[in-house]
């Protein structure tokens, strides 16, 4: 069981680094060949309609693999149920956004953004369905199944967004090869997984019990996650708001990279989690919990110390040169987007005992505060005001939901691994500056950093057999 468990937790690493690759070529295409100010644009219009998709999404993928995972044999009623009530959502919010399309445009400082809001309103609709299949896959812990589900659509996206925009068509291109690659994920995922319409009742009151809570804690991390990017836009000078937006979207968009990465292994331990609270094993939630956090935090904080120590050079690299003035916003977002992934990894703890108005009160309080700060510094500080509402926000959300971890589950990562990764992480920062490499170059810069935290955590015994047994049991055939 063990080892299923581990290449599970390995295929899903590999498709969501399938995805942050695709992803990194979707934005690096689409910030060279769309240019700044465009780019921008389809940042914040990306953005807004993904607050939606996520509500819709995150809490019917994750209510489907709970009541999947706890009742297997129900799996075609609980797919059913879902796919139902999720199709009838989707269709009430889509048309929302086609009425407020001008109300938002407004908000937004821009009405010219009026005809995109309208174009990209069916993202609503196909988007959260993929995610209804990948929850299903993910209950039923066909974790190898879910990971190929997951690299087929990052593929797609490359194809249809990137093509379009190759072939002229530009930011709307960009938006409609979006919601054309989630149309053609629909129709994979109903071959693979299907809906039965004809299997037994399963309680929709149960299912939307469930679903609502954690889609409401999706709506605000996802808006924790953008309401920067939106301050930027709307209270930045009318003339240089899409330009600043541009840059920020860029360094937005490699940061954000952390807690995605982060969340591939907590929609693993969710599920387990989720099973052991179910069955009130709480000593194997206990070993859940503390080793799913302790190699979550291995990978944040090494992320975390690599883009704040080559913020610059990243940015040229993945984006030209001309995006280096989002470097210093980047390096804030370094710090602010580890915290979040964090945060993030100990909400869908909470969420998987059960607890999911306990995490909407906690993520509501983090959002009040974030929007808060950005109103206060955007004004005065541009960017870099954004970036700081992100890092105190998350730090004040990573504190709150770690006092209820602790408290609920008395399971957390050890005070001294803590340290002794925090140390490797400050080692990373403070070599960085006296390696050399510019360019291509930056990618070895990125391997030998890489070593040498590994080697700082070896040196002390952070990383120990057991590490490495776990990794052997993940990548043996």
């Amino acid at each position: 069981m063990a080892g299923t468990i581990e290449r599970g937790a390995f295929t899903l690493f590999v498709s969501s680094f399938i995805f942050f690759i695709t992803s990194y070529v979707i934005y690096f295409a689409l910030g060279r060949l769309l240019g700044e100010s465009d780019f921008g644009v389809y940042g914040v219009i990306i953005s807004f309609v993904f607050i939606f998709i996520r509500f819709l999404m995150t809490g019917m993928e994750q209510t489907v693999s709970k009541f999947v995972s706890e009742t297997p044999k129900k799996h075609e009623s609980v797919k059913k149920t879902a796919f139902m009530l999720q199709l009838s959502a989707s269709s009430i919010i889509f048309l929302a956004i086609l009425l407020l399309a001008p109300l938002i445009a407004f908000l937004l400082n821009d009405l010219s953004l009026i005809p995109l809001i309208q174009l990209v309103a069916p993202l609503v609709i196909v988007h959260p369905l993929f995610a209804l299949f990948s929850g299903a896959l993910n209950g039923l812990k066909r974790f190898s199944a879910q990971a190929a589900f997951t690299a087929f659509y990052s593929f797609a996206k490359v194809l249809f967004i990137v093509g379009l925009v190759l072939l002229g068509f530009g930011l709307f291109g960009a938006v409609s090869g979006f919601i054309l690659s989630s149309a053609v994920a629909v129709v994979v995922g109903l071959v693979l997984v299907g809906v039965n319409f004809k299997s037994e009742y399963f309680p929709a009151r149960k299912v939307a019990a469930f679903a609502l809570p954690i889609g409401g804690l999706a709506v605000i991390i996802n808006t924790l996650m953008s309401v920067d990017l939106f301050a930027v836009k709307a209270l930045s000078p009318a003339l240089e708001a899409n330009l600043l937006s541009g840059y920020y979207t860029a360094a937005g968009s490699i940061a954000k990279v952390i807690p995605t990465l982060a969340l591939s292994l907590s929609s693993v331990v969710f599920p387990l989690v989720s099973a052991t609270t179910f069955t009130k094993n709480l000593e194997k939630a206990r070993f859940y919990i503390s080793n799913g956090l302790r190699y979550s935090l291995l990978f944040i904080v090494l992320l975390s110390s690599l883009f704040l120590s080559l913020a610059p050079e990243t940015l040229a690299l993945v984006y030209g040169e001309r995006y280096i003035p989002g470097s210093f916003p980047l390096q804030l977002l370094a710090l602010g987007m580890g915290l979040f992934a964090i945060f993030m990894m100990l909400t869908t703890i909470i969420s998987a005992a059960g607890k999911a108005k306990t995490v909407f009160t906690i993520g509501f309080m983090v959002l009040a505060l974030d929007i808060a700060l950005n109103f206060l510094l955007v004004p005065g500080l541009g960017m870099e005001g954004a970036a700081l509402s992100t890092l105190f926000s998350g730090l004040f959300g990573t504190m709150v939901a770690a006092a209820f971890v602790r408290a609920r589950f008395r399971a957390l990562v050890q005070k001294r691994t803590a340290l002794r990764i925090a140390v490797a992480g400050l080692l990373v920062f403070a070599l960085a500056p006296f390696l050399p490499g510019n360019g291509t170059m930056v990618v070895f810069k990125y391997f030998l950093l890489t070593v040498l935290y590994i080697a700082a955590l070896a040196a002390m015994r952070e990383l120990r057999y057991f590490d490495f047994v776990v990794f052997h049991n993940i990548v043996r055939k």
